[in-house]
């Protein structure tokens, strides 16, 4: 096999791993959007959008469990060292 088929070969399998990555985030976000996690309303234009919800509520969670405030709503922060 050529050196150029084994580097397609390579991207193939990344974009396959990527593709169903997204597929996996889809459903967790549809899944979440059923159980009340995550607000029913306005439905991510992309994946990376989906992944910013996702956040929110995992941030969210965590800071409840350890008393922090949560999140804010326009935009995702891990944690606040002061």
């Amino acid at each position: 096999m050529s050196r150029a088929a084994l580097h397609y070969d390579e991207l193939l399998k990344r974009y396959e791993e990527l593709s169903a990555g997204i597929r996996m985030i889809r459903r967790a976000v549809e899944k979440a959007r059923r159980s009340g996690v995550l607000p029913s309303g306005r439905v991510g234009m992309t994946p990376r959008e989906d992944c910013e919800e996702i956040a929110r509520v995992i941030y969210a969670a965590a800071a409840r469990q350890s008393g922090r405030v949560a999140a804010p709503r326009g935009g995702v922060q891990m944690w606040s060292d002061g």
